[in-house]
């Protein structure tokens, strides 16, 4: 995207038209607690956000590092499964990165998180709040040991409570500084890493209710732009931890920003933090379905195109109390166009794993391998992946 030294953009937000004119500026001139905006390729406009510690921040969404949204855009809220449908990996495809949906939800339904940066109050909280989600959802929550992908929750700024939306790969902030340290805070921040946005920023919500954008802050304008991201599940539901309350960011706060269109509906109603409402248990639970067993076993992709004497590659997530237990194998539907010799297992760094298959010279052709994972205990996971082998 070109520089310019003044871009003049409308801003579509919530039915509104809203003029906005930005300064445009090198990324070290912009300060802590400034504005500053980035390009939303999604939505195709600018929109500003605010400068945290370098974080490109709008309300407790955070959205990327300063420079790199700077650099590459906003990317979408919109939040991926960690598995695609598939990966073709041959010597005429271009990796292409439109930066559109660039998170995943969490494999194998587990969350590592770290509390060494968390403050006492800040760890109690999160360790409360863990334990409410383990006992109305599927998801699980295990203390980091070498993970890959982890939260690491930190308090080291007062009054910030925010957090990335779904899973980013590698150590992903969740803050909950002085004044953020309850466990329905905590909850809510957790479900934005889990993958969820804000409820009243459904695609729908204007059905449900009416947004008084004159009585919204000026500087807050933003927060309340639709999203695609979230994935809604259901009704719209007014009783979620992940509303904002009635006079969210209100100029006078005798006067609501969020009117529910049915009148029957009780302000008080909105933007409770008191734990998980029944649309957000169902809602977490249908992205994250209920595992049959303690071991978890993901591939990244269900299908692998290959070309002719190529290799393939796999990342694999595992989920185990002893990995070092835990034996991987696979076997194949084509013994013809790969066996067992073009199979291998490589431990990549914490729990994930390659797996690279090499089929046999000159043979093309379809294969699907189960990949199986065998616990001490007996315990066994299998998943498939489809092989295409191109000419």
């Amino acid at each position: 995207m070109q520089r310019i030294s003044r871009t003049c953009s409308l801003l579509f937000i919530s039915g509104s038209l809203f003029a906005s004119v930005a300064q445009a500026a090198p990324v070290a001139l912009v300060k802590d607690g400034e504005t500053a905006y980035g390009y939303s390729l999604e939505a195709d406009q600018l929109v500003p956000y605010t400068v945290q510690r370098g974080m490109a921040v709008i309300d407790d969404i955070v959205l990327g590092t300063h420079a790199n949204i700077q650099r590459h855009g906003i990317p979408s809220l919109r939040v991926r499964p960690w598995t695609s449908k598939q990966e073709v990996q041959t010597r005429d495809v271009v990796p292409f990165d439109n930066h559109i949906g660039t998170s995943s939800r969490w494999p194998n339904n587990t969350l590592y998180y770290s509390l060494e940066e968390a403050s006492d109050a800040a760890a109690t909280a999160f360790r409360a709040a863990i334990r409410h989600l383990e006992s109305n959802t599927n998801v699980r929550f295990e203390e980091r040991t070498d993970q890959t992908n982890y939260v690491r929750v930190i308090s080291d700024a007062p009054r910030e409570c925010s957090s990335f939306v779904g899973m980013q790969g590698g150590a992903q902030d969740l803050s909950l500084g002085e004044g953020c340290e309850t466990m329905g805070i905590a909850a809510h921040e957790i479900l934005h890493a889990l993958g969820w946005a804000h409820e009243q920023s459904r695609a729908d919500r204007d059905r449900f209710v009416t947004i008084n954008m004159s009585n919204v802050q000026a500087d807050k304008v933003t927060n309340f732009m639709l999203s695609q991201g979230g994935d809604p599940i259901g009704a719209y539901d007014f009783d979620s931890i992940m509303h904002y309350r009635s006079s969210a960011f209100a100029i006078n706060t005798a006067i609501p920003t969020i009117l529910p269109i049915d009148p029957n509906i009780q302000l008080s109603r909105l933007g409770q933090r008191n734990g998980l409402s029944a649309g957000d248990r169902a809602s977490v639970n249908h992205f994250y379905p209920r595992l049959n067993t303690d071991l978890g076993l993901s591939l990244n992709t269900q299908q692998l195109v290959i070309n002719k004497n190529g290799r393939g590659m796999a990342t694999i997530d595992l989920a185990a109390k002893q990995r070092n237990l835990v034996q991987l194998t696979a076997t194949t539907s084509n013994n013809r166009l790969i066996n067992n010799s073009g199979i291998q297992f490589t431990h990549l760094k914490g729990n994930q794993y390659q797996l690279t298959v090499k089929p046999s010279a000159e043979m093309t052709g379809q294969a699907e391998l189960t990949v199986q994972a065998t616990d001490q205990f007996g315990q066994v996971v299998r998943k498939k992946l489809a092989l295409t082998v191109l000419r």
